[in-house]
């Protein structure tokens, strides 16, 4: 597998190119949700929507969460685009043997405090006009220290023009309870979430 490097000049550009590209892209950014994680590692899981996701990762983790930032990708996307495991980016083969290593370098990633990780557990994007998102395997796999366990949140991005040129790009963010994370219902859990955020947020107006 590709494990993640983090060149200083390399990530410093990516979260500069995040923020400008955001910032001139989007009419707004707008977070909802309560973070409250204070020296405890972090697992962001959220679905994926488009090419912005992992730049919309890293603007949301320097907004709200403030760790070094790490991101799954397919291994080959990511032998395509070598240059982001020099910003966080490591790499996973599903359906494969080096699945496990994978799985195994996450849990080590989440056994420091000053780390943050985002997977899209779908794989692939899918429309954010989907009711319901579906997991692939292997996130229920992951085992965390028990002396310092990292918080889950879910994240549900969803995107809204409204009156305006340029699309709002919204982020809704839950925690994960103790419960969930002890059963490793992870899709359950995040599709309840999911589903309240997109009623939620349908019934927004201006």
């Amino acid at each position: 597998m590709i494990e993640a490097k983090h060149n200083p000049l390399v990530y410093g550009f990516f979260k500069n190119y995040s923020r400008i590209r955001i910032r001139k892209t989007f009419q707004e950014v707008v977070i909802r949700g309560d973070v409250s994680s204070v020296g405890k590692p972090v697992l962001l899981l959220s679905n994926h929507i488009s090419w912005w996701d992992g730049f919309g990762g890293l603007y949301l983790n320097e907004k709200v969460f403030g760790r070094k930032f790490h991101f799954m990708m397919d291994e080959e996307q990511l032998r395509q685009r070598w240059l982001f495991s020099y910003s966080g980016g490591f790499s996973i083969r599903p359906n494969s043997r080096s699945l496990f290593e994978s799985l195994h370098y996450t849990e080590q990633l989440l056994s420091k405090p000053e780390n943050l990780v985002v997977i899209y557990p779908q794989g692939k994007l899918f429309s954010s006009h989907t009711y319901e998102v579906q997991f692939k395997k292997g996130i229920e796999r992951l085992r965390f220290n028990q002396e310092l366990k990292p918080d889950v949140y879910f994240l549900v991005q969803l995107t809204d023009y409204f009156q305006f040129e340029k699309p709002t790009l919204y982020f809704y963010l839950q925690k994960a309870t103790d419960e969930v994370i002890a059963n490793h219902s992870y899709e359950l859990a995040y599709n309840k979430f999911y589903q309240q955020t997109l009623q939620l947020h349908s019934q927004l107006t201006v």
